[in-house]
């Protein structure tokens, strides 16, 4: 039957079933759903369910962009998986979930106006316990595949249809910033698409302390710059730029506390470089130069400890025999150089000044810096440079660190740009 079935509808598949009025699909489709297997529909291995599917699939025109008519057709397919699939994940074995969502995203991709269809699409992830087996098995499957698109648009359409659709606070985060990876260290227009990437993100109002929350939690740190951006336009006065500063320090300070991944170190120094543009720009337009440099105090602290080789904390930390670190040589370098910059230029900061260009200086006498030797005497150099004596000239610094350690992340090239607009005129 199987054979037969197959033989049959394979050569249907190839004809334009666009013609076929709206209604009838619909009744077909609610056909296939009341009478196939949905548990054999997520079986891995290929059975009668799949190959009607295909062809329910082709009559929903699901396979090219269409008329206002197929958007309807499509639309009803997609609900109607979701509806089937969403039936039978609970009792599914989590193996033959891993390619569900990228399949279904696949089947939307090439459609017109594809955000309402992968929004329907991503609802599933609403439909499993959340952190059961099924659930990871779903998010599992969708990463590589946002991965394999990396800077590409679509991906600005799966990171709205998200933001829209995907109820489950959790997994809003963990799609947004695979989104904006993927898009972000992929992309080539001149700004790095953060302009795109921006306006793609829809932040959850109803759920938004949650959300910020859970990007603390799992070190989203470009949806957390994204949502910076995204408020920064809506600040009306210094007062509301300050609110976002200080919650900014507050995401920069845990981050750094909690850093044990070389995948985040870039997305830190986009954290870091935001951190000082806003810092100046208090200092320039503000009135609470006090503020700013006892923030900016603590940001150096955070960076301090951050950039140690080993962990100081407990006793074998006091011992120094703590835990080695988790980040790289280049990355302890860059929180030193900052450090050290920006606590010789605070005021009433002798003590910290004095500590931070200590512990940057010691890399000059250490083995394991050795291949870093050029980059740590630039760095000093420019801290030394009297003629750099502003908070703003720390920006320089980065973006001199960035071309030296970090020359092949596309995603920090926006650094440039914003340097710009602090310090016109060039680097």
């Amino acid at each position: 039957m199987s054979t037969f079935i197959a033989t049959s509808l394979g050569p249907l598949r190839e004809h334009n079933w666009e013609v076929v009025p709206v209604n009838v699909v619909w009744r077909l489709q609610k056909v296939f759903a009341s009478s196939c297997n949905v548990h054999q529909l997520l079986k891995l291995s290929p059975g009668i369910e799949k190959t009607v599917l295909e062809f329910v699939a082709t009559l929903s025109c699901m396979h090219r962009p269409g008329s206002e008519n197929d958007s309807h057709k499509q639309h009803a397919f997609v609900s109607t998986l979701v509806g089937l699939y969403s039936s039978a994940l609970d009792v599914a074995d989590a193996k033959d979930l891993v390619s569900l969502l990228s399949h279904l995203l696949d089947s939307c991709e090439n459609v017109q106006g594809p955000v309402v269809l992968l929004g329907r699409a991503l609802s599933l992830l609403d439909s499993c316990q959340e952190g059961s087996p099924q659930a990871q098995a779903l998010v599992e499957g969708l990463l590589p595949w946002l991965e394999a698109r990396a800077g590409q648009p679509i991906l600005l359409s799966v990171l709205t249809a998200a933001c829209i659709n995907v109820a489950s606070v959790q997994q809003l985060v963990r799609v947004t910033e695979a989104c904006l990876t993927a898009f972000l260290e992929g992309t080539l227009v001149d700004d790095g698409g953060w302009a795109h990437a921006v306006t793609a993100l829809q932040v959850p109002e109803l759920t938004l302390t949650n959300f910020l929350e859970q990007c603390i939690c799992q070190a989203a740190h470009l949806t957390q710059l994204i949502y910076v951006l995204h408020c920064l336009p809506r600040c009306c006065s210094l007062e509301d730029e300050w609110t976002l500063l200080d919650q900014l320090a507050n995401w920069v300070s845990r981050g750094c506390a909690t850093c044990t991944s070389e995948a985040s170190e870039p997305k830190l120094l986009l954290l870091w470089f935001k951190l000082l543009v806003l810092s100046v720009r208090q200092l320039d337009f503000g009135d609470r130069p006090e503020a700013v440099h006892s923030l900016l105090a603590k940001f150096c602290s955070a960076l301090g400890t951050l950039g140690e080789d080993r962990d100081t904390s407990g006793l074998l930390g006091a011992l120094g025999m703590g835990r080695r670190s988790m980040v790289s040589a280049a990355f302890r370098l860059c929180c030193r150089a900052v450090a050290a910059f920006v606590a010789t230029r605070l005021d009433n900061s002798s003590a910290l000044a004095n500590q931070t260009l200590s512990r940057l200086r010691s890399l000059q006498t250490s083995k394991a810096y050795l291949p870093l030797s050029r980059e740590v005497q630039e760095a000093l150099d420019i801290v030394r440079d009297a003629s750099r004596g502003a908070i703003r000239d720390s920006l320089h610094l980065m973006n001199k660190l960035v071309n030296s350690l970090y020359r092949e992340k596309v995603l920090l090239r926006i650094l440039v740009f914003w340097q710009r607009a602090v310090m016109p005129g060039g680097v």
